[in-house]
Formats: C-alpha cells, sequence, structure tokens
C-alpha cells in the first residue's frame, strides 16, 4: 500500500511554491507514495493538482497566532487531526515555512506522538524564526531550497538548547521544475501578438507584486533602457498573492509609478498568468530585481526557456546564474542604473542573448530537472519513514 501524504499550503494564488508543489505532486511515484492535498478555499491552483489524480481539501491554513483567533485555531488543528488519523496518513509535508507554525502547535504535538514525520519547507531568505517557532521546526524536518537559506538556517542560535540543527533533521534539496515544459512549449508568438510586441525586444519581470519584489526597481531601470532604445518593451506578468490592503495600495503605486515615468506605452502589466512557459517563449530577457530570494525559481524558468537572466546577485539566485554565461549578477543593491546598463548590453546583442540562453537551458536540464527533485524527496520520505517505523 502506497504510504500517503499530506500537503499543506496556504495560499490562493499559484506562486513559486505552489507551482513546486504541482511539479513534485506530477512526478510523484504513485506506486509508492499517495498524495492529499489541504489548501484554502478557492486556491486557484485545486482543480490542476485534482487533474494530476490528488485528493484536495480545502481548509483555512493560514490563520493569525493571536487570542482573538483562538476559535479558528483549535478548529484547525481539530480538523487537521481530525483528516490525519481517518485517512491514515503517513507524513505531513508542509510546502511553505510562512504557514504560521505556532497556529498548528496541537496538530504537530500530535504527530509527535503518533510518530507522524512532519517536514516543513523552508524557502524564503532573511526570515529570523522566534525560538518557539524553530524549535517546533527542528523537531520536525526542515528542507531548505537554496545554500543560501541552509546557511542562514542552520547557523548557531542561542534558542538552540532543547533542538538544534543537524543533517539529521534539516536537508537542502533544491527546487525542481519541468524544464522540457519551458524548453518545448510554443506560442511565444501568439503572446506577442496579444500584446502588440512584434518587432521588439521584450523584457519581462514575472514575479508577485509585493514590495519584496522591488517591481520599482525594475521600472526605473526600464525607463533608463527605454531611453537609449526605442525597440524595447517591458512586461510585469504577476498579481498579488491575496488581494489584501497593503499589496493592493503596493500593485496601485507601481502602476502610478509607471505613468509618472513615461512608461504607459513601454510597460504593459499582464495580471496573473497561468501561461508562463508561454510567456517567457516570447520574452528576450528576464530581469529579477528582488533584495534576497531564497532560491528564485523564475530564474531557473527562464534558464530552462532559453532566456538569459539579469538577476539580483543576492540569496538563492546567485547560485543559479553563472554570471557572463548564463545572464548577469547585480551586486549593487537597489541601483536601477546597474540593473539598466546590463539590460541594455543584452538588448543590443542578440547573439549574446542567444549564447546566453542556450547555455542556461543546458544547465537548467542538468541541475534542475524536477524528476530529480522528486527523487530526492522520495529519498527523504523514506528515511523518514523507516525511522518512524512506518516504512513499507
Amino acid at each position: 500500500m502506497p504510504s500517503r501524504i499530506l500537503y499543506l499550503s496556504r495560499y490562493e494564488a499559484c506562486f513559486g511554491g505552489g507551482r513546486c508543489l504541482i511539479n513534485l505532486v506530477r512526478c510523484l511515484d504513485r506506486q509508492h507514495y499517495e498524495p492529499f492535498v489541504m489548501l484554502p478555499p478557492g486556491a486557484v491552483f485545486a482543480q490542476e493538482l485534482r487533474d494530476l489524480g490528488a485528493r484536495v481539501e480545502e481548509l483555512q491554513t493560514s490563520i493569525p497566532s493571536t487570542w482573538r483567533h483562538l476559535r479558528h485555531i483549535a478548529s484547525l488543528n481539530v480538523a487537521l487531526i481530525r483528516f490525519v488519523r481517518r485517512e491514515r496518513i503517513d507524513i505531513v509535508h508542509i510546502n511553505e515555512e510562512s504557514c504560521l507554525i505556532t497556529s498548528l502547535i496541537p496538530f504537530l504535538l500530535y504527530c509527535k506522538l503518533a510518530r507522524i514525520p512532519y517536514i516543513v519547507h523552508h524557502r524564503s531568505a532573511g526570515i529570523v524564526f522566534d525560538a518557539l517557532t524553530r524549535f517546533l521546526l527542528l523537531r520536525g524536518h526542515v528542507i531548505c531550497i537554496s545554500k543560501a537559506v541552509h546557511r542562514e538556517f542552520t547557523a548557531p542560535r542561542r534558542s538552540d538548547v532543547l533542538a538544534r540543527p543537524s543533517q539529521r533533521n534539516v536537508s537542502l534539496i533544491y527546487d525542481g521544475i519541468d524544464t522540457a515544459a519551458f524548453a518545448a512549449v510554443s506560442g511565444g508568438e501568439a503572446v506577442r501578438k496579444e500584446f502588440g510586441l512584434n518587432g521588439d525586444v521584450v523584457v519581462g519581470y514575472v514575479s508577485a507584486i509585493d514590495p519584496r519584489k522591488r517591481q520599482e526597481l525594475f521600472l526605473q531601470a526600464a525607463k533608463r533602457v527605454a531611453a537609449k532604445h526605442a525597440n524595447v518593451r517591458f512586461l510585469v506578468v504577476g498579481d498579488t498573492y491575496d488581494g489584501g490592503e497593503r499589496l493592493t495600495r503596493y500593485k496601485q503605486q507601481m502602476l502610478a509609478l509607471r505613468d509618472e515615468l513615461g512608461l504607459r506605452e513601454q510597460v504593459i502589466f499582464t495580471g496573473y498568468r497561468t501561461d508562463v512557459p508561454r510567456i517567457m517563449q516570447a520574452m528576450d530577457i528576464c530581469v529579477l530585481t528582488s533584495k534576497t530570494e531564497g532560491l528564485g525559481d523564475v530564474v531557473i524558468e527562464a534558464m530552462a526557456a532559453g532566456k538569459p537572466v539579469v538577476s539580483t546577485a543576492d540569496g538563492g539566485p546567485a547560485e543559479l546564474v553563472e554570471d557572463g554565461a548564463t545572464g548577469y549578477l547585480v551586486r549593487q543593491h537597489g541601483d536601477a542604473s546597474a540593473y539598466a546598463e546590463r539590460i541594455a548590453e543584452l538588448v543590443a546583442d542578440g547573439p549574446a542573448r542567444r549564447r546566453m540562453g542556450r547555455e542556461g537551458a543546458r544547465q537548467a536540464m542538468e541541475r534542475f530537472d524536477v524528476r530529480s527533485h522528486a527523487r530526492a524527496i522520495e529519498a527523504l520520505y523514506e528515511r523518514l519513514l523507516t525511522d518512524a517505523g512506518r516504512s513499507r
């Protein structure tokens, strides 16, 4: 009988973590593992997971851990415990560390008592966990998605008295993508026609719209590049995570900034798209201006699509982009002119774009294919199941 894996995810929209979950479920060995997925109501990728054969349940998995929400927290934990018991779940895999682990204390305690291993996927750089959250993470197993995240998380803390990071409870496993889907997809010309981009050099930024992603830097760089090259257009692909007031206000500020910079004709905000591989094929250059990233899956996707990348040099992207070979790394934080300089170089040099794109595609296929990622995750499952006395 296959081992039953319960995946918990907090987001309704499908961004990096959600796409990684879809890819993992797609490649999971169904002879040995049966996927169950718990998503918040209205998650846009629920049907895609169902189509892949996963059993999907809806439950509000993101609740602030404050006294005002105690009733909701209690209901969440009771529902999860009942589900795990009823479905005889063997492993719990929390897809994002942002699921507010401290709201799940009763559930995680039940998992420990029932000898059900739990895993937390640590996807973000720059997070400082409080002592309780860190203790709960280390009592389970943490997957770090890059060397940068792993190095940051395993650095010694004064609070590491009852649980310390080690090879037994912390792993480094890079995300994987379906590289073939990005390399082989057609439709780039249709996307260009949709947005009136025929004949232009297209520079794109694919990301959730969020202050951490610093779309304002992209717009400021676009202003400088457009001043030098009349044949360049820019795409901002994505939307806010949840439609909340803070992120909606930031999106409105970015639209206003585009207009203030006189870029209404040059910069197109596409909104949320489900056809990212097609969008990538319509681009000539991909840009990432975040201050830091846990990994930067969009960089891998751009490489797989054969596009050079201009990216921040901090965090995960520095492990992905080979500076000068598959794109450029920008080390001047917050300097729009530094991004603009590298983008402009690629706009002006078609042969360099194609050469870097080919090398990026080769490296993406070799290092980040989702099938290798799935096998690494499955190997971890097997070790944890054996340690818990639950091996098949």
